[in-house]
Parts: structure tokens; C-alpha cells; sequence
């Protein structure tokens, strides 16, 4: 992706601070499919793991090969919205549904590519190395080129998402996973050219295997600061119950839907809304796999802007360990509103309840960890998304992510330190209406 950390730090910049968006994007750019013999996937997916809970705890194994399962409930088509511009849709989300990520199988000596159109594999090249695993790479040509340097964040993020839904969905299938970074050696394992436009991002191994670095180092290069003082720190309640099951957890999860724009009913929602999704934003096996190292925690900060949650102050929070921080009182949305890049009657951010803010800190990332320092932030800022999301979804909430921010508003709203920067955004709120949604579930 990037060859030096000079390189990386120029993009997390130029995709930040000194991002470029043209005001007509242009389309989204379609992938061509991979030639190559299919394998089609066994079908019932879902109905394999209809009694699984949501949070996911156990590893319960599924009934014949488990990335049957795996890759339609992480990364296939989950539905087709008929008012929606955008379509189809999965179980993570893509702007504008243009879907960058690609995800390919590498199994007894084959690599094969997904095909969630199709529900099947293709097989696309040999030699591979035992275990099982399914390597993540983003492709940024696929989002219109209005995006500029942005399209590399929001494929790279996207991947984040996948990351977590695989990593989760490996779990209802009973596999135990370790994530670990990808470099561009991977690349022409998978037919990929690596000076291409398709960046690697991670692989995911189910069991044993591999001997890619981890992705999450063992250093903290950006603990988290002080809490100012007078911040209130409100302990976690008690441990909640589960909230359903996963496959209706997967197919409610949602970005909002809005004919056109977004905006959320004005309803207040329960305090267990904003415990659930910033317990679930904070945990590191989402991007690392459940037999993954932990690596650092600081350099992610996570907050919460709110107004009409029960029994939560409206104002700033903080999740920091096991309880939330609150440092300033008072509504505060309006103000994210201002920092938000299209006008309210577009997207009124007002009429949200939650907004999750996830801030990082890209020089420290740079200079403890190199160009790798980029990569990974953004697996983890797209994996601490996608958990808030499902998370919002078992609360019955949507949740919007979001690079279309102004970040000198929003840095200075949380106080950030001058290195310290939002990396990505989540409105969230109760839809003001359902829609006629039309299933694609295989």
C-alpha cells in the first residue's frame, strides 16, 4: 500500500484534514467477476445458525463445512431495499453499496475467490499454503474516483467491518480465528498484481496456520490521556442478558433508511442502547480473532454524543475500561451537525440520539509501527463500527457510519490533543419508518 511511514502518514492526512470531494462523485465503478471453475456454496446458511445467540459466546459447530456458512452470513447479500438508491445490501456495510472488499479462500492447496452474487467460489490459482484461511483485500477503484485519497480509507475501513463480521461469524460455525496483517506478498497468491489497485488487508485463519506479523503489536503507542478534571465516571451496569439471536441481529443491522437523506425519529432510547454498543466497539477479539494477541487498547478512543437516551446525560462521553467518562454536559449534536459535510436537510443529524466518535492518533501509530501503523487503524476503527452496529441493531437502532465530517469541528468538540484526530463517525437513532425489504439470504 504505502512503502514508508512517511508515505502512510501523507495519506492519513490527505484523507483527513486535506481530503478532497468532488460535489458529483460519479458512480460507483463494477468489479469484474473472476474467471475460473465454481464451487458452489451449500445453501441454508442462516437456518444453520438460527439458534445462535447474540453476543456470540461458544463455539457451537455447524453442519458440514463451516465456510458454508461463514462467508454468506459475513460477507453475502442480505436484502434488496426497493426505495433505496444504493442496492443490494449485506450484513457490513459499503458507501454506496459498491462493496470494495474482496474476500478469497485459501484451503488444501487451492485459492479460490468469493462470489456473493453467485454463492459460490472460483477457483482462481494452487500451491497454497495448508490451514484455512480467508484473506481480506480492499479495492478502492471500486468506489467512484469523486473520493480522491478517500477511496483508500473507505476501502480500508470497509475491510475492518468484514474483519469483525468473519471473525464473529466464525464463532457461530464453532471456528476459533486469528487475524493477522496482510502485506503485499499475499497479493500474487491470489492472482493480484501488487501494483494494482487492490490493497491486501488481512487474514483471517480459522484454527491453525500462517506466519503472517500480527496485527496488533504488543506495545501501546498512544495510552489514553488523563480524565480532565471534574469528568464523572459512570461504571458499567450489570452484565446484560443476550439480545436475541445473531441472524436477526445481522439482517436488522441497518445505515438508516431515508427517501432521501436520514433522519431519526425523535423518540428517546434506552440507556442499554449506548452500554451495548460501546462494551461491543471496545473489544479487541473482533479484529485480532479469538485466539488473537490484544495488542494495544489506547491508541482507539472511543465517544459518545447524546441527547434523549435514558438515563444518560445529554453531553460528551468517553468509554474508557469497563465505564463511561462524561466530560462536558449539554446538547451537543447541533454541533456535529455543523461539522458534518452535507446540510441537515440532507442528513439532520440532529434527530439522532447517539453519535460514536472514534478518534486515533495517526503520527504516534506512524512512528511506533511504520506504514503498518495506517492499516491498522483503519481494521480497527471499520471493526469497532461494525460491532457498535450490530450491537445498535439488537437495540433496535440503526447505525450510520460515516467519513463525511469536517475534523476540525469534531476534534475540537472532544478536546482531542494535536495529533489526535476522528477517524470515523456513527449516527445512530430509530428509524421513523419500516420499508419494504426484499430477502436475498442464500
Amino acid at each position: 500500500m504505502t512503502t514508508t511511514a512517511r508515505d502512510a502518514l501523507d495519506l492519513a492526512f490527505r484523507q483527513s484534514y486535506l481530503k478532497e470531494v468532488d460535489g458529483r462523485l460519479g458512480a460507483a465503478v463494477p468489479r469484474p467477476l473472476p474467471a475460473g471453475p465454481r464451487r458452489p456454496l451449500a445453501r441454508g446458511a442462516w437456518s444453520r445458525i438460527a439458534a445462535v445467540p447474540y453476543p456470540v459466546t461458544g463455539f457451537d459447530a455447524v453442519e458440514g463445512d463451516p465456510l458454508d456458512t461463514v462467508l454468506p452470513v459475513a460477507l453475502g447479500l442480505l436484502r434488496h431495499e426497493p426505495h433505496n438508491p444504493y442496492n443490494p445490501h449485506a450484513a457490513i456495510p459499503s458507501a454506496r453499496c459498491a462493496f470494495a472488499v474482496r474476500a478469497y479462500v485459501v484451503r488444501g492447496g487451492e485459492v479460490l475467490a468469493y462470489v456473493p452474487a453467485r454463492h459460490e467460489l472460483r477457483l482462481v490459482g494452487d500451491g497454497a499454503p495448508d490451514g484455512r484461511h480467508v484473506c481480506v483485500v480492499a479495492d478502492p477503484a471500486a468506489f467512484p474516483a469523486g473520493y480522491h485519497d478517500l477511496r483508500v480509507a473507505l476501502a480500508l475501513l470497509e475491510a475492518g467491518h468484514a474483519v469483525a463480521n468473519l471473525v464473529t461469524a466464525g464463532r457461530a460455525a464453532g471456528l476459533r480465528s486469528v487475524v493477522r496483517a496482510a502485506g503485499d506478498e499475499l497479493l500474487p497468491l491470489l492472482g493480484l498484481d501488487p501494483a494494482g489497485p487492490v490493497l491486501a488487508a488481512a487474514v483471517v485463519t480459522f484454527g491453525t496456520g500462517g506466519d503472517l506479523a500480527p496485527l496488533l503489536p504488543g506495545a501501546d503507542p498512544a495510552p489514553h490521556l488523563p480524565v480532565p478534571p471534574g469528568g464523572a465516571t459512570t461504571p458499567a451496569p450489570e452484565p446484560r442478558p443476550p439480545a436475541g439471536r445473531l441472524a436477526d441481529v445481522l439482517w436488522r443491522r441497518s445505515a438508516g433508511r431515508g427517501v432521501p437523506g436520514l433522519s431519526a425519529s425523535l423518540r428517546p432510547v434506552p440507556a442499554s442502547a449506548l452500554w451495548r454498543a460501546a462494551a461491543e466497539a471496545a473489544r479487541l477479539d473482533l479484529v485480532a480473532g479469538t485466539e488473537g494477541p490484544r495488542g494495544p487498547v489506547g491508541w482507539l478512543r472511543q465517544f459518545w454524543v447524546t441527547e434523549r437516551v435514558d438515563g444518560v446525560p445529554d453531553g460528551v462521553h468517553e468509554h474508557v475500561g469497563d465505564g463511561i467518562v462524561t466530560h462536558r454536559r449539554g446538547r451537543f449534536l447541533a454541533r456535529v451537525q455543523e461539522g458534518f459535510s452535507y446540510p441537515a436537510t440532507q442528513t439532520a443529524v440532529e434527530t439522532t440520539n447517539l453519535v460514536g466518535l472514534f478518534a486515533v492518533d495517526y503520527p504516534a501509530l506512524m512512528r511506533a509501527y511504520g506504514p503498518a501503523g495506517f492499516l491498522a487503524a483503519q481494521l480497527r476503527l471499520g471493526a469497532a463500527a461494525q460491532a457498535a452496529s450490530l450491537a445498535l441493531a439488537a437495540e433496535g437502532l440503526f447505525a450510520r457510519p460515516c467519513r463525511s465530517f469536517h475534523e476540525h469541528v469534531l476534534d475540537d468538540l472532544l478536546g482531542l490533543t494535536a495529533t489526535e484526530t476522528v477517524g470515523y463517525e456513527l449516527l445512530c437513532g430509530r428509524a421513523r419508518f419500516p420499508d419494504l425489504l426484499l430477502d436475498l439470504r442464500m
